[in-house]
Formats: C-alpha cells, structure tokens, sequence
C-alpha cells in the first residue's frame, strides 16, 4: 500500500504546486480525520486523540514533497468513562 500512496503522492505534486492554498489545509484535514476515525472506532480507545500535525514541502535532497507528520499521544479522551 505504501507503493500505491507514494506513486499517488507523486503524481498528485504538480497539482498541490499550483493549488497550495487548497491542497494544503486538505492534507492536514484528511490526516486528522483518518486518525480521529481510527482512535473512535477503535475498541479499546473510543475517543479523540490530541495530535500535533506538522507540513513538510520538501524532502531531504530540496525536491519538493508534501506531505504531513503527526505526532499522536499513547491515549485518547473519552467524556463518557
């Protein structure tokens, strides 16, 4: 599945070049809400996570490369435990 994202992703570089104003907030909002949706249906968590979203444009060799890291805690809030 990585292949497929990474392939994905590359493709998709020259649209999100030209769309930063759109394409950016869509990628933090896209990870956060594959992670929320994860940390809800998960049966021992079932609640919101805190996380900390950072954007990186470039990789390591100046090419650019967007993409997002999350920094997520080992826990979850749940308001009904």
């Amino acid at each position: 599945m990585t292949a497929i994202l990474t392939q994905g992703a590359l493709q998709l570089r020259p649209f999100i070049w030209h769309h930063q104003t759109w394409a950016y907030p869509a990628l933090f909002d896209c990870a956060v809400a594959t992670l929320q949706s994860f940390f809800t249906r998960d049966k021992k968590l079932q609640g919101n996570a805190g996380l900390t979203a950072v954007l990186h444009t470039h990789a390591r060799n100046l090419d650019y490369h967007p993409h997002v890291h999350l920094i997520v805690p080992a826990g979850c809030l749940n308001k009904r435990r």
